[in-house]
């Protein structure tokens, strides 16, 4: 009697998604099945639960690992096959690698109509300026529900137009706010917006507003 075998998968998950691993499916060299396989909660660590129906072959069900700030950057569980005949074979090893979106992101401010930097002109009021957003989502998953919020400071600009993107204006909060959406793996985003200068409110360097991006994870 040959012991029966399960194989192991690796896989990879971004940070607050679900690790969902493909239908397990033993088998047996001597075809002695089904095939039961351990799922205690000793053996599947981590909250990953069961979920399914086994096949005639003892397999078929679906193991779902969720993920949240607190997992770690990766663990790992086994499950152990038992044949029909009582036989114990080898376990196999189950490996949950989390990794967090990586993105990366630039603000600039240039005088209207040229390229110079706000920061290297004396802004004088009256003056249009120019502010860009660009997002890159360098990492190797697709991050969910971008958010780009732009607090401005309402004493130093106003006149705030041309919000590219469907960016939503409150000006009692002096912030644009821009639902993006997904952004898949390696894409960008731009999002650009103008203001205007107020009186007696030249900037120099002064720093006039921040933006912060956020998403799911």
């Amino acid at each position: 009697n040959n012991p029966p075998t399960i194989p192991g998968e690796e896989i990879t998950v971004i940070r607050g998604r679900d690790g969902v691993f493909q239908p397990l499916n033993p088998t047996d060299p001597d075809g002695d099945i089904p095939v039961s396989l351990d799922f205690t909660d000793q053996v599947l660590q981590d909250s990953c639960s069961v979920g399914g129906s086994a096949n005639t072959q003892g397999g078929g069900q679906i193991i779902t690992c969720p993920t949240d700030e607190n997992t770690p950057d990766r663990f790992e569980f086994t499950i152990t096959p038992t044949d029909s005949r009582g036989l114990v074979g080898t376990p196999g090893t189950f490996i949950v690698n989390v990794i967090d979106p990586t993105l990366i992101s630039e603000k600039t401010c240039v005088v209207a109509g040229t390229s110079t930097p706000c920061n290297q002109s004396p802004l004088e009021a009256g003056d249009q300026i120019e502010y860009t957003i660009s997002l890159d989502n360098s990492s190797t998953v697709e991050v969910e529900n971008v958010v780009i919020t732009d607090t401005y400071d309402g004493e130093k600009i106003e006149n705030i137009t041309n919000i590219s993107d469907n960016g939503t204006l409150n000006e009692s909060a002096n912030q644009i706010v821009w639902n993006l959406g997904n952004l898949a793996a390696g894409d960008t985003a731009e999002v650009t917006f103008e203001a205007t200068v107020e009186e007696g409110n030249a900037s120099g360097t002064e720093k006039l507003n921040t933006a912060i991006i956020i998403s799911d994870i």
